[in-house]
């Protein structure tokens, strides 16, 4: 069995090397456990890296490469940015659609793979090899510390909710948890808020807010300039996506506002802007302090507002209700779809997401 791993050769938001962690860290730890495997002696592992990636990879196992250029990456498109909407959107032409297949086909040199895990929207993938099984890797619900690290494989698409979102009804309709499952699932949501609950460092910090404020929101920020995000909204960038909800949100609720852990926009210049003009922004250097701070916040507010962030999917953990500002991710866990609902959406009864 041939499998590709395909470690997006684009070089997005200038940094040749953002990916190397697909590379040297989830790929291989896929690769390690294939190897030790009692079958280890029937797979193949090919990588598909761009040139950054192939010069600080020598010093792991020689694996092979086939690795992409940038000129030819970016042949049919201006920038990485429109490469990966068009691939996530499914607004490429036909054009570029074949002359990605066909420059895939060509670079792999005559190798075939049966399955092919890519962690980047790549259509073109299972054209150029119609047979393969094409599965998008993903982060589940938990990914960082204190819980283990959790990953699942999309067949249908890419981040987050593809085939979640495509079946959800068919699913739904058909499960029924019985009694004895509906304890285990309260039990297990009791331990994962034990565990967060003892190491929480925001205590304090958290109290003098919860004076201020009856009822706070929950708005973690994502990354501008990648698919991930620009793909889904018309904000260009993260503090123009944070002001629009703050002025649409009443002052009367309080938003908490946590920054992705790669890529912390908020600098001293826009905390003051954002303290003077909106008062009831709720933000303090130690989220930034502790990597991944929101799945500790989420505990203090009542709701949360997601963009494509899987602290949405925490909601069903602490039983907090859910604004999915995109159908297209998670959008069946929502309560609304836009934050001026919130306000009614904080007034009715919580559902029981049990079975999510």
């Amino acid at each position: 069995m041939k499998i590709l791993f395909w470690i997006e050769p684009v070089i997005e938001m200038e940094r040749p090397f953002g990916k190397q962690g697909w590379a040297d860290y989830f790929s291989y730890k896929l690769i390690r456990a294939l190897q030790n495997s009692v079958r280890a002696h029937e797979v193949e592992c090919y990588f598909a890296i761009n040139e950054a990636i192939h010069q600080v990879f020598e010093e792991l196992p020689k694996i092979p490469r086939i690795v992409f250029t940038q000129n030819e990456l970016l042949k049919p498109f201006k920038d990485y940015l429109e490469a990966g909407i068009a691939w996530f959107n499914g607004t490429y032409t036909t054009a570029q659609l074949t002359y990605y297949q066909n420059l895939v086909r060509e670079k792999l040199g005559g190798v075939v793979p049966d399955v092919i895990i890519t962690f980047s929207p790549a259509p073109f993938l299972q054209t150029a090899f119609p047979r393969a099984c094409l599965l998008y890797h993903e982060y589940s619900l938990f990914s960082r510390a204190p819980f283990p690290e959790t990953w699942y494989f999309d067949p249908v698409g890419m981040n987050g909710s593809a085939y979640m979102t495509k079946y959800h009804d068919a699913i739904f309709s058909r499960l029924v948890l019985t009694p004895v499952q509906e304890r285990r699932v309260d039990e297990f949501k009791r331990q994962c808020r034990e565990l967060l609950t003892a190491k929480d460092p925001f205590r304090e910090v958290m109290a003098a807010h919860q004076s201020r404020f009856k009822q706070m929101a929950l708005l973690p920020l994502m990354v501008s300039g990648t698919y991930t995000f620009d793909a889904y909204f018309p904000y260009k960038n993260q503090f123009q996506f944070l002001t629009d909800i703050l002025d649409k949100l009443p002052g009367a609720i309080g938003l908490v506002v946590t920054t992705h852990p790669d890529y912390d926009i908020l600098d001293d210049y826009k905390l003051t802007y954002l303290r003077r003009k909106y008062p009831n922004f709720i933000y303090e250097p130690s989220f930034s302090e502790y990597y991944a701070s929101s799945q500790f916040l989420i505990r203090y507010v009542d709701i949360v507002i997601n963009a494509t962030s899987t602290i949405g999917l925490h909601t069903l953990v602490w039983d907090k209700k859910l604004i999915c500002l995109t159908p297209r991710y998670f959008g069946f866990l929502g309560d609304a779809a836009t934050v001026e609902d919130l306000p009614a959406v904080l007034e009715q009864p919580l559902r029981d997401r049990r079975k999510y």
